[in-house]
């Protein structure tokens, strides 16, 4: 028995349907494809009545009850006995084959995290001194949130989508999309906006359909205005707003049709306007600041703020620097207008203009282009051009989209953007990935597997608009202080002191000589498959050898070495793709061993770091750069981000003296940070 989303339950129905795919000759049926059925029997998810299905599912419902909602539904759509007869089948059979595959379900939970059948209706609710995403409190009208949240004493709804409770923010009130026949449908009458949840909740997306007229009788937040955050009661059906979170706009990955907003916090305290108290004794910008707190992952606002702080008294050529900065672009864009491009021959843009930007590009972005190189990548002038044309004024896609699917390729892009672009708006897309995970790192912002560099670049982007101070900046002087704050040390950090040279010299060697020829004879002799213990194992450090005849420091097992490289699928842990070759004394992919927290500091850890949650399977070509090689700090990064549960799990998440293994500490072993 599990807990499921509604994502995971579409996902299963529809592998369900396609396993029955060929079999589809009953009364009533269609003879089109599995993708079209699925549409076909959206109604399960349709807004009123999917509370019904998951109840059936989780057993709250007995399969009469579900059977006479179906009948009912499908009723009010002329659909006849024999489709009646053939959906309640459906229904049954697919709750047997949730059974088979999953043993049944125990709850539901939609995907915006409120589980459905657990919720409070705000009646039964006073007013309230806090309110959490997982309360899922059901407020029957909007004045009865504000009533009850935000101290206010209305008798009647508010005719519109946004409130202004006085703390900085706004509350906001859309509307969830239906889903029918493949397309979303507004769940307002009044506009016709589509709001609906992508990640968990943790994203509500708010669109348009190409060529559909913006309706607005009443207000909404759009592109151009309040960007502050929003407490969000969404409207999840008749009578039934609820929190979800407080969310705020991403510009960067917005446009004027499709606008994200991100949740920055799932509560809300409301003390402030339970105490009854006049709002306008308070400042308001500091309460509103309070919202922003749950962004800064590891609970650490005050230290951004201390860092703003010195980065305005300590660095006075800001100014000064972003004068030159834009003065060197300004007479470079003087020279070659778009009006000029225009009329240009391409016998000078070969000749003139190809030479004067890749001087520019290397002198203010300190690259190392050559003019052989633009041209080939840029192609002739009338490429260029109208490949120009579409990155600086193709207002349908956000400004990450056209990043990430620039012809010029992502870093070349921004820097041309930058260029020829007032506002600068671009530049943070210039930077490289190892620098940008180093400023995310240095402002405790957590990233995804599946975070790509634009992503990540946003993200950047999307912390700016979380402080009103940095949000007032010019992109130049947000990007010095990107630089700024990359080079500073969290705190006064005491580092994980590292074995006496001689040790860690002796535990080197020993790795060198020994992690190769201790698997030699025992790779054919390996488990088919392995997973962790997740327990941790004694430390075996023995510091009083004095010779390598004599033993080892660090004992090697050579169980736990293959029982690495097995849970690996012997395939390179970076990239399972990166190119290998047979082993010559077994029929298995050469892959190498690595232990992720270095073996020279096993004396300051309680348990053994020869354990498989340390080791990792790797390339040669990685482990060679994890050693040796420049952006050694990305491979690192993506190791510590898919191990750290484990090392955990292991009893190595810390030292004997509780020092935590960070990102910021495995760099400082491996000699990667000041």
């Amino acid at each position: 028995m599990k807990t499921l989303t509604v994502k995971d339950i579409r996902s299963y129905y529809h592998d369900y349907l396609l396993s029955i795919h060929k079999n589809w000759n009953r009364p009533g049926t269609h003879t089109d494809t599995a993708e079209q059925y699925v549409i076909d029997t959206m109604y399960l998810w349709n807004h009123d009545h999917k509370s019904d299905f998951w109840r059936y599912l989780s057993g709250e419902y007995d399969i009469e009850e579900a059977y006479s909602l179906i009948r009912s539904y499908l009723k009010e759509r002329n659909a006849n006995e024999d489709r009646q007869n053939y959906y309640c089948n459906l229904l049954a059979e697919f709750k047997q084959y949730i059974e088979v595959e999953l043993g049944g379900i125990d709850s539901v939970v939609d995907d915006e995290h409120i589980v459905v059948t657990e919720v409070v209706d705000a009646a039964d609710v006073k007013k309230l001194n806090s309110i959490k995403v997982t309360d899922s409190i059901s407020f029957d009208y909007n004045y009865q949130v504000l009533n009850k949240c935000f101290g206010a004493n209305m008798r009647g709804s508010l005719q519109q989508a946004l409130w202004n409770p006085g703390d900085g923010c706004l509350v906001w009130f859309p509307q969830l999309a239906k889903y029918e026949n493949g397309k979303y449908i507004a769940g307002s009458k009044q506009v016709n906006w589509k709001n609906y949840f992508e990640a968990q909740g943790n994203i509500i997306v708010q669109m348009l359909y190409p060529g559909e007229p913006v309706s607005e009788e009443i207000k909404e937040p759009t592109v151009d205005d309040n960007v502050v955050p929003f407490h969000t009661f969404m409207k999840m059906g008749e009578r039934d707003f609820r929190y979800v979170g407080t969310y705020l706009r991403d510009l960067n990955c917005s446009t004027a049709r499709f606008v994200i907003f991100r949740r920055i916090k799932e509560s809300i305290d409301l003390s402030i306007w339970a105490g009854g108290r006049d709002m306008d004794y308070f400042d308001t910008a500091e309460i509103g600041k309070d919202v922003f707190k749950d962004f800064y992952i590891e609970k650490n606002f005050k230290k951004q703020q201390a860092y703003i702080k010195t980065f305005l008294e300590y660095d006075a050529n800001n100014k000064q620097r972003e004068d030159i900065f834009n003065d060197v672009i300004n007479r470079f864009v003087e020279k070659y207008k778009m009006q000029t491009l225009s009329t240009m021959t391409e016998k000078l843009y070969q000749e003139n203009f190809l030479p004067d930007l890749c001087v520019l590009l290397n002198t203010i972005f300190d690259c190392n282009y050559k003019e052989e190189y633009l041209l080939s990548t840029f192609g002739n002038l009338q490429m260029f051009g109208r490949n120009l044309l579409d990155l600086l004024y193709d207002e349908e896609n956000s400004i990450d989209s056209k990043m990430r699917n620039a012809a010029f390729g992502t870093k070349l892009a921004a820097q041309i953007y930058t260029v020829y672009n007032l506002e600068r708006v671009a530049l943070i897309y210039t930077l490289d990935e190892t620098t940008v995970d180093k400023m995310l790192f240095s402002l405790g912002i957590k990233t995804n597997d599946e975070d790509d560099l634009v992503s990540k670049q946003s993200k950047l982007y999307f912390w700016r608009y979380c402080d009103h101070t940095v949000s007032e900046w010019p992109i130049f002087k947000f990007y010095l202080f990107l630089h700024y704050i990359s080079k500073q040390r969290r705190g006064n950090i005491k580092y994980i002191s590292a074995a006496k040279p001689d040790i860690r010299k002796r535990i080197i060697t020993e790795t060198k000589n020994q992690d190769e020829e201790i698997l030699v004879d025992t790779l054919d002799d390996a488990p088919s498959e392995f997973e962790y213990c997740s327990k941790p194992r004694p430390c075996e450090i023995n510091t009083d050898v004095k010779s390598i005849k004599a033993g080892s420091i660090v004992p090697r097992h050579a169980d736990r070495k293959q029982n690495a490289l097995v849970r690996a699928g012997f395939c390179c842990e970076i990239d399972k793709n990166h190119p290998t070759f047979i082993r010559r004394n077994s029929k298995v992919n050469y892959t190498e061993t690595h232990h992720l927290i270095p073996l020279e500091y096993s004396a300051e850890f309680e348990y053994t770091l020869d354990t498989e949650e340390n080791i990792v399977s790797l390339c040669s070509n990685c482990h060679n750069q994890i050693h040796y090689g420049a952006g050694a700090e990305v491979l690192i990064k993506k190791l510590y981000d898919e191990r750290i549960d484990a090392l955990r799990a292991a009893g190595i998440g810390k030292t004997k003296s509780g020092i935590e293994v960070t990102y910021e500490q495995l760099l400082h072993m491996y000699g990667l940070s000041d």
